[in-house]
């Protein structure tokens, strides 16, 4: 192997050792056997001698080795090159003799987009199977695993949606669909309440919703009486979300006199030109933060109202650890998420010179 990849040294030095082992060896012999004396020197002149054409041939013979050693690996390398190429061409011909045509990227997204909307549709009448009653996300799991398998599918998982089970399918594009199956007990509450950054919320988060207590549209609302850029996406995953039940979120932000309703009246007064005074939202940065301390209280008061109100609709049978008898999150929840999140909001506004 050493020779074969250039190491000469190494076996040069080998022989040279050997060789020098064996003279000494080979005078001792010949003395004794002549029974002469003093003659050690002689032989060993006449053996360095003889030795010379061998240490030739042998160098002659590794050269030679490490020359073939050289164009065998460069041997191997085209050969394999040339392997590929064939097998790439061999493979257009058979393609070519059966018929089969090489798909344009077009027909590939195609393929994958019918591929993802038949292995949906699959999952969702296999869900069906079972439809208007309760079922464990584990007895569906394993069709939806033949499912995935069938149709190629990167992942095909049951996502609960309100109080059924809806499928989401990924090939590369992703989709999801609703089934008439309802999600049995404990699938929806298990991270109701959970405060975090909403950018580090568990998803998927079947169920709930990754509610900012305090609307983004009022950051920007300060940001925007100040001179300065609404806050981005990343600012935006920064700020403490908790998670509520989705119907929660509805009440809160659809509606009259709702967040959605809120901002929408805050923004077209910010962004109202020459507007007079009293009209706008605010004439300083100061007067705008007064009035964002204002609507975030009044933000806080209507989440917790939207938990309450979904709470009376649905503690009594919610599922999960049986009927809840407080609202979920409840109060000190939402308060303490309010709480971090506006500790967020601070940094945002000091970082822009507005705090």
């Amino acid at each position: 192997a050493s020779v074969a990849t250039g190491g000469v040294g190494a076996v040069a030095a080998k022989i040279e050792a050997t060789l020098g082992k064996m003279v000494p060896l080979l005078i001792g012999f010949l003395a004794s056997l002549l029974g002469l004396g003093g003659i050690a020197d002689k032989i060993k002149k006449i053996i360095e001698t003889i030795q010379k054409p061998i240490t030739k041939v042998i160098d002659w013979v590794v050269g030679k080795a490490v020359a073939f050693g050289k164009k065998f690996t460069g041997l191997a390398k085209r050969v394999g090159g040339k392997i590929k190429a064939g097998a790439k061409k061999l493979g257009a011909k058979v393609k070519t003799k059966l018929g089969i045509k090489e798909k344009t990227a077009e027909q590939v997204e195609k393929d994958k987009k019918d591929r993802l909307d038949k292995g949906v549709a699959a999952g969702v009448a296999a869900a069906n199977k079972f439809a208007g009653k309760p079922v464990a996300g584990k007895v569906l799991s394993p069709l939806l695993a033949v499912i995935r398998l069938r149709y190629r599918m990167k992942s095909l998982m049951l996502v609960p949606d309100g109080d059924h089970w809806a499928v989401a399918g990924e090939v590369n594009p992703t989709k999801q669909g609703t089934s008439k199956a309802k999600v049995s007990t404990g699938e929806e509450s298990k991270w109701v309440g959970n405060i975090a950054p909403h950018g580090s919320q568990p998803s998927p988060r079947p169920g709930l919703w990754s509610e900012h207590v305090v609307p983004r549209g009022y950051v920007d609302a300060v940001l925007r009486v100040s001179g300065y850029a609404k806050t981005s996406k990343a600012e935006y995953n920064e700020m403490h979300t908790v998670l509520t039940y989705r119907e929660a979120r509805r009440t809160k932000d659809f509606g009259p006199n709702a967040d959605l309703s809120i901002i929408s009246a805050v923004k077209s007064r910010v962004d109202k030109p020459g507007a007079k005074k009293g009209v706008r939202f605010a004439d300083s940065a100061a007067t705008a933060e007064r009035a964002f301390r204002t609507l975030a209280h009044g933000a806080v008061m209507r989440t917790i109202r939207a938990v309450e109100t979904e709470h009376a609709k649905n503690g009594s049978t919610r599922a999960g650890d049986g009927p809840k008898t407080q609202p979920s999150p409840d109060e000190t929840v939402v308060r303490s998420a309010a709480d971090q999140e506006l500790a967020v909001i601070e940094r945002i506004l000091a970082s822009r010179g507005s705090g």
